[in-house]
Formats: C-alpha cells, sequence, structure tokens
C-alpha cells in the first residue's frame, strides 16, 4: 500500500483487511477466553493488545490512512502472538501450526517483498526457537524432524502467497486496459453524430454556409436545368 495507491488497491486493501478482522478477532477471542480460565496471562495480554491494535489499524485505513506503516503495528504484535504460541504449543504442537497463517496475512496486508522479508524473519526465528528450545528453557521441546517440516512448509506457503500477489499486480492492469480497449471498440460501433463534410462550392461559386444551404452540385443535372443554380434557402 504505497502513498500513491490506486483505488482498486485501496479497495482490495480495505476488503482483506475486513476478512482478517471477521476471521481472526473471534480466534482470538476464543484464545482469550481459554487463556483466561487457564491463568495464561502473557498469552491473554498479547491477544488484547493484538485485538486493539489489529482493530485501530481497520479504523485507520476505513478513514483514508493507507500508509503502510499503519499495517507494521499490528504485523509486529501479531508476529509476537505467534512466535508465542510456538514457544508454548501445547499438547502435540497444535498451538504453533497457527504460525501458518502468518506469512498469508503479512504478504497480503503488506507489500509483497516487505511481507516476504517479515515472514522470513518469522520463520527463522521460530525454527531457530524450536531447535535451541525445550524444558530448559520454558518452552515447548520441538524433534529436528519437526522443525525441519515446519520451515519447509512456511517457506512453501510464504512463496506461494508471494507469487500469487505479483501475479495479481501483473494481471491486474493487464486486464483493465483490455477491457478498455474492448469499450473503445463497442464505442467505435456507436450510432453518433454524422461526420461534417467540406465546404462545398456550387457552379455560382457561392459557399454553403449551413445546415440547410446544400450546394448546387448535389443537385440532380436536370433538376438545375428547370430551377436553375441558386441555393435551396434563397
Amino acid at each position: 500500500m504505497s502513498r500513491a495507491a490506486p483505488a482498486e488497491n485501496l479497495l482490495q486493501a480495505h476488503e482483506r483487511a475486513k476478512i482478517f478482522l471477521v476471521i481472526g478477532i473471534p480466534i482470538m477471542a476464543a484464545y482469550g477466553i481459554a487463556a483466561l480460565r487457564s491463568g495464561s496471562w502473557a498469552l491473554l495480554a498479547l491477544i488484547v493488545v493484538n485485538v486493539v491494535i489489529i482493530c485501530a489499524s481497520y479504523v485507520a485505513l476505513r478513514r483514508g490512512h493507507h500508509r503502510t506503516w499503519m499495517v507494521r503495528p499490528g504485523m509486529a504484535t501479531y508476529a509476537a502472538l505467534v512466535l508465542y504460541l510456538v514457544a508454548h504449543s501445547g499438547e502435540e504442537h497444535s498451538h504453533a501450526l497457527w504460525f501458518f497463517a502468518f506469512p498469508v496475512v503479512s504478504v497480503m496486508l503488506l507489500p509483497p517483498r516487505e511481507g516476504v522479508v517479515w515472514s522470513g524473519l518469522s520463520i527463522a526465528t521460530a525454527t531457530a526457537m524450536m531447535l535451541l528450545g525445550g524444558p530448559e528453557t520454558g518452552t515447548s521441546a520441538y524433534s529436528a524432524a519437526f522443525a525441519a517440516r515446519f520451515a519447509i512448509t512456511a517457506i512453501l506457503i510464504t512463496g506461494g502467497m508471494f507469487w500469487s500477489e505479483v501475479a495479481l499486480r501483473v494481471i491486474n492492469p493487464a486486464v483493465a486496459s483490455d477491457s478498455e480497449t474492448k469499450n473503445d471498440g463497442i464505442l467505435d460501433h456507436l450510432p453518433g453524430p454524422a461526420p461534417v463534410a467540406a465546404p462545398q462550392t456550387g457552379s455560382s461559386g457561392r459557399v454553403a454556409t449551413n445546415a440547410f444551404e446544400k450546394p448546387a452540385s448535389v443537385v440532380p443535372r436536370s433538376c438545375r436545368d428547370l430551377i436553375g443554380d441558386f441555393p435551396y434557402n434563397a
């Protein structure tokens, strides 16, 4: 979302932010209730901060503040939340799987290249936490095989999202240009005012000056023989 973002990109940003808001807030609320019941105050605090910042960013976006920096605070808090879920993944590492939503959101809501950077840094951090963490650090323990599969899957998701975003940005202008070309072709076939012919002179040498005055040359020769060379509006 650059400063000179076109109207269609703004509309896409609004729609994507709305989808993230509609889907993400209920999920975060459910996790917040579970964290409140279990006494996970750190998780609850992260969820509350995420909800507040995401809602504030969406309101700012709706009011026309479509700069990239409006998205970055929400992206940073969301990265902190998913990394916390990786560090404390629960039974069978089920919480860690929510991390895979981060590459999708970062590439969709940020400029694609910046989204890839955010996603890459988060993947590296999550993989390092898996390989270096454990009970001695107060985090979940992962096997090397799980960490490798996790990193490869996250990289593939990031690559697929980046390719789709770049392809979308290339295809959209082409579709718009093709639509304009088709519209121009349709307009060429629409009835319009008759072309204005160049002024002509009759045999009398006087130029016809208005629509009701026709040059004598357009009158059939037989009629001119009868009525002579004079304008019709005379």
